[in-house]
């Protein structure tokens, strides 16, 4: 029986052995499963952090595409605009260059009308100053024939 209850005790001590072997492992396990929990919470913690961002950045994105529509929008109403500038530019400027042309021509009708009328007024003050000679001398031989015939009315 020695020998059995040498057996029981190294059986004893072998199984003490490993429930503190055991034990050892279950608390390095668990310390393991503490500090996998730990950080399954920090990446469960980071995940919902980058979701939130992803949710900002989308939403952002969504914004910056409405400001990107809006301005392209702006951009064309703007090119439209130019190009119905530059018809109404060309429009004015042909109708300018039609207008200075008929002022020209009118400038020159104007001028030529002005040098006739000068000529018709330096014409007509000749023919004035000759009209006068004419009453003048028609006087004074009117002045003479009067004298004459008075003169004669007086001999008789």
């Amino acid at each position: 029986m020695t020998h059995l209850q040498e057996r029981f005790d190294e059986l004893k001590e072998d199984f003490a052995a490993h429930r503190e072997e055991a034990q050892r492992e279950a608390a390095l396990h668990a310390a393991n499963l503490e500090e996998k929990q730990v950080r399954l919470e920090h990446l469960k913690e980071v995940v919902f952090e980058l979701e939130d961002e992803v949710e900002q950045h989308r939403a952002v994105k969504l914004h910056d595409n409405l400001n990107i529509a809006a301005l392209e929008d702006f951009v064309r109403k703007l090119q439209d605009e130019k190009r119905d500038m530059d018809r109404e530019i060309k429009a004015l400027q042909r109708k300018y260059k039609d207008e200075s042309a008929e002022w020209d021509r009118l400038r020159a009708d104007l001028h030529a009308a002005v040098v006739v009328a000068g000529d018709i007024a330096c014409s007509a003050k000749d023919e004035v100053e000759a009209l006068r000679r004419r009453l003048l001398q028609a006087r004074r031989e009117n002045d003479e024939l009067s004298r004459e015939l008075e003169e004669q009315r007086n001999h008789r």
